[in-house]
């Protein structure tokens, strides 16, 4: 007598099935790894104001580039709701050697690498921006020039980054 085998999966269905498993499970864990994955630089006080710092994140994702966010912060709150982007690089980074905060009145920026390089400047009194995110980028570029006339009257050797 013969067994009816038509209702038992056969060697390919089974291996088909254990594939999909293995791959949901990777862009699961991959998933869970991208967004977690963010640590905190350091926090860095700004020069020529009191109770102001920039604070600097680094989230590791599995392409080559790492994405540095910063976020502005006042002695007990945040001045900035949300971290902004700053920069992408394809180097960790572990310290805030590279980093430089200063100010100009009421205006705070920063500097990676090259301190006449502004990456980041921001008007405590307006509370506008380079990068700002929450625009357009050509709107982002406009308050940034904006802001870097501002600071160039107290030093004309500051340029955007954007402005390369």
């Amino acid at each position: 007598m013969k067994r009816d085998t038509s209702h038992q999966p056969n060697k390919q269905s089974i291996y088909s099935r254990y594939l999909r498993s293995v791959m949901l499970l990777l862009f699961i864990a991959s998933s869970i790894y991208s967004c977690q994955n963010r640590h905190k630089i350091g926090t860095i006080k700004v020069k020529g104001i009191d109770e102001v710092y920039f604070s600097l994140y680094q989230e590791s994702r599995l392409d080559k580039v790492h994405s540095v966010d910063y976020q502005i912060l006042g002695k007990n709150h945040k001045i900035t709701d949300q971290s902004k982007h700053l920069t992408g690089t394809d180097i960790p980074k572990e310290s805030l050697d590279m980093f430089h905060a200063k100010s100009y009145d009421s205006i705070v920026y920063l500097t990676y690498g090259d301190t006449n390089t502004v990456y980041a400047v921001f008007d405590l009194k307006t509370f506008r921006g380079y990068p700002n995110l929450s625009g357009s980028w050509q709107n982002d570029i406009i308050i940034g020039d904006e802001l870097m006339k501002d600071l160039n009257k107290h030093n004309p050797k500051l340029h955007g980054a954007w402005d390369k």
